[in-house]
């Protein structure tokens, strides 16, 4: 799993510290790592070259129009959730929408077929 934000590292990595998901990353990829933030796909594609993996083996959890744009031009399977505030005629071309990242979670063997 990798954050990609197109906010700076230093805050990034104080966020994912304080909520104790720090240490369960393969990677962390912010603004500071590509040319063009969101909806460009350069920040999906250095997080693809963090993970090592094929961009068609990959979602992407975002909750704005920009993240879904970004991860579909990636190659990316986009999956969004509604805690952006947008409704889902803004979240339009995810592959799946979630109310809350506990209702991906409560999906996750039906979505990725593995627990």
């Amino acid at each position: 799993m990798v954050v990609a934000t197109s906010g700076t590292p230093d805050p990034t990595k104080a966020l994912l510290d304080r909520v104790g998901v720090l240490d369960m990353l393969n990677g962390i990829v912010t603004g500071d790592d590509v040319e063009e933030s969101k909806p460009d796909p350069d920040i999906v594609g250095a997080a693809l070259q963090k993970l090592g993996l094929p961009a068609e083996d990959v979602h992407m959890l975002g909750d704005t129009p920009n993240h879904v744009e970004a991860a579909r031009r990636a190659g990316v399977g986009p999956l969004a959730v509604r805690t952006g505030g947008w409704s889902d005629e803004g979240l339009k071309g995810a592959v799946r929408i979630f109310d809350s990242p506990a209702d991906r979670l409560t999906h996750y063997a039906e979505i990725f077929g593995r627990h």
